[in-house]
């Protein structure tokens, strides 16, 4: 495999990791993550440090904003009572390898409603059914992260699949490893179709126009001032029209109605670009239906 393929790959995976990091910690922002790996015959190993205060060292010599260094700092109280980074490393590793084995399962990244599904409510476990009738049950948790998630935050980490190379994501504690697999077969489920990013990309939406759309809040970036909105299969930048994103972290990963105007600018100042981003003025959580388990 090529530097360049590796290279992308890394960036593909750091990418995915810091949307579930953040999405488990919205004080950390994704734009300031960076994660030690080591390259090996055969694998990329990522590693995961004891403390906080060992992550922070380990990029003594980069750029952290003050915000993250201070969510580091209130991490590294936590560490001390057992409640720290390499746990919310670990769960945000386990969420992206159930994420993936989610997509396998269904054949899809873009399932945002299950069929029948099963619950198992004392192990907060959800039972998902495919188009074959076959079940895999799944922590709850992770089924909310696969609904919000954005395929294409591991399309890089799959282009360099072939047949006689497979993708495989495990992670190694204390002497066991847990592995989920991509495939040859499965690898065109997280790319995007063919001459998908040449088309124009939710074409009703047109530049100036005023909507009301809704969604999924999937993720905050405090260095970009947006969100994400997974709105009909895409994940769509927001801004808000005035202030912080941080006035929106507590609707992350939930069903709101947002407001605002569609901004299709290219960088030359010309309406017409393939995908829209929205200006927000307001947002508005959708009321779950009482008596009813929800995903989301």
């Amino acid at each position: 495999m090529g530097a360049r393929e590796i290279g992308e790959a890394l960036v593909s995976f750091q990418d995915a990791l810091a949307l579930l990091l953040c999405g488990d910690l919205p004080e950390l922002d994704a734009a300031d993550l960076q994660i030690p790996v080591c390259i090996q015959p055969g694998s990329v190993l990522a590693f995961i440090p004891d403390s906080v205060e060992l992550w922070l060292a380990a990029f003594a010599g980069t750029v952290l904003t003050a915000y993250a260094v201070s969510a580091a700092t209130k991490m590294a109280q936590n560490d001390f009572e057992g409640v720290g980074l390499r746990r919310i490393f670990r769960e945000s590793l386990s969420k992206l390898q159930t994420i993936i084995r989610i997509a396998n399962h269904m054949k899809t990244t873009d399932q945002s409603e299950f069929q029948s599904p099963r619950w198992k409510v004392k192990a907060d476990e959800v039972g998902i059914q495919n188009s074959d009738g076959h079940y895999i049950y799944v922590p709850r948790s992770a089924v909310e992260a696969y609904v919000s998630f954005d395929a294409k935050a591991v399309a890089g980490m799959v282009r360099p699949v072939r047949s006689e190379r497979t993708l495989a994501l495990g992670v190694v504690e204390e002497g066991r490893t847990t592995e989920v697999r991509i495939t040859l077969s499965e690898k065109g489920i997280y790319l995007p179709e063919s001459g998908e990013e040449d088309e124009m990309i939710l074409a009703e939406l047109r530049h100036g126009q005023q909507v009301s759309l809704l969604g999924e809040l999937t993720r905050g970036n405090r260095t970009t001032n947006s969100v994400g909105l997974r709105y009909k299969g895409h994940i769509l930048d927001c801004h808000p029209t005035s202030g912080s994103v941080v006035k929106y972290r507590d609707y992350l990963f939930r069903r709101c109605h947002v407001e605002g105007s569609v901004d299709r600018l290219l960088p030359n100042g010309s309406v017409g670009a393939k995908k829209p981003k929205l200006w927000i003025s307001s947002v508005q959580a959708e009321a779950a239906t009482e008596d009813e388990p929800t995903l989301l």
